[in-house]
C-alpha cells in the first residue's frame, strides 16, 4: 500500500501541473478489508483524510444493496461521487473496492492500482475489465500515458496475464527516488528565484505585408488619370486563331508554327 501511495503522489504531483487530478484505486478482498484498508489510508496519510470513497460491490462488479444498508438514494450519491471523481471539485482522491465499478463508470483519471486480492485463472473477471479503469485516456490526442500497478504477488502474476490482450507491460523502478510515471510536462519554470520570468517574455511582433491590396478604395481610383500609354488588342481572323506561332523568348525568332485543324 505503501508503494502504491508514494507513486500515486509523484503522479498526482505531476498531473496537478496540467489542471488534473490522478485517482489512487486499490482493489480488496472482501468488504471488510475494504472499510479497514479505507480507514487506514485516512488515518495514515493526512493527503488523504475524507479523500477516500468506498465502494461495497458484488463480484460481478455491481454495487451492493444488501451489504452496505443503502436506500435508493444513498445508492445514487455513491454512484454521483464515483463517477465525478475525476473533477477538481470532488473532494475524493482515493477509491477503495472489492471489486471495479461496472454500472458505467466513466473514470479516466486513474493512474495507480494497488492490487491486494488473489485473482485465480477460475475468476470470471477478463483482465481488461480489472485493470480498464487505469487504461482510459485522461488527455486527448496521441499523447503517451501510464498506469503504475503494484500488489500482491498473486495479484501481479495476473496482471502480466492482460499481456495476451495487447496491452504494454514494462517493468520499472518504483518508490522514493524514482521519477513519476507520467507524460512529460513543458511548462515555465516560474518557482525558479534566479530567473526573472517578466525579463524572458519574447514580444512577438504582428508583421504586415509590404504590398497589399485595399479593395475598399477601388471606389477612389480615377482610370483616366493614369499615365501610362493604353495598349491596343490585336485583332485576329478566323484563321489567324487557328494558327499558333512559337517564338524564342530572346531573339524573336520564329522557330516553329502550329496549324490547329478543328
Amino acid at each position: 500500500i505503501h508503494l502504491g501511495i508514494i507513486e500515486w503522489r509523484k503522479a498526482y504531483a505531476e498531473h496537478d501541473k496540467m489542471g488534473k487530478k490522478a485517482i489512487l484505486f486499490v482493489m480488496t478482498d472482501d468488504t471488510k478489508n475494504c472499510d479497514d484498508v479505507a480507514a487506514y489510508l485516512e488515518n495514515n496519510y493526512p493527503d488523504l483524510k475524507d479523500a477516500v470513497l468506498v465502494i461495497h460491490t458484488k463480484e460481478n462488479g455491481e454495487i451492493s444493496e444488501s451489504v452496505t444498508g443503502k436506500n435508493k438514494e444513498e445508492l445514487d450519491r455513491l454512484r454521483k461521487q464515483a463517477n465525478e471523481i475525476d473533477g477538481l471539485d470532488s473532494p475524493y482522491k482515493a477509491v477503495v473496492s472489492v471489486m471495479v465499478l461496472k454500472e458505467g463508470w466513466d473514470v479516466r483519471n486513474v493512474t495507480t492500482i494497488v492490487g491486494l486480492r488473489p485473482y485465480s485463472a477460475k475468476s470470471n473477471i477478463l483482465p481488461e475489465q480489472t485493470l480498464g479503469r487505469g487504461l482510459r485516456k485522461m488527455y486527448p490526442g496521441g499523447m503517451e500515458e501510464y498506469v503504475s500497478v503494484v500488489g500482491t504477488d498473486a495479484f501481479m502474476d495476473f496482471v502480466e496475464s492482460i499481456q495476451a490482450e495487447g496491452v504494454v507491460l514494462e517493468r520499472k523502478p518504483m518508490g522514493e527516488g524514482t521519477g513519476p510515471k507520467t507524460p512529460l510536462v513543458v511548462e515555465i519554470d516560474s518557482e525558479n528565484v534566479k530567473k526573472d520570468i517578466e525579463k524572458l517574455d519574447i514580444e512577438i511582433p504582428v508583421l504586415t505585408p509590404r504590398i497589399y491590396r485595399e479593395y475598399k478604395n477601388l471606389s477612389n481610383l480615377d482610370v483616366a488619370a493614369f499615365g501610362h500609354a493604353k495598349v491596343a488588342y490585336l485583332q485576329f481572323s478566323e484563321e489567324e486563331q487557328r494558327e499558333i506561332i512559337f517564338k524564342d523568348i530572346t531573339t524573336g525568332e520564329v522557330t516553329h508554327t502550329t496549324i490547329l485543324d478543328t
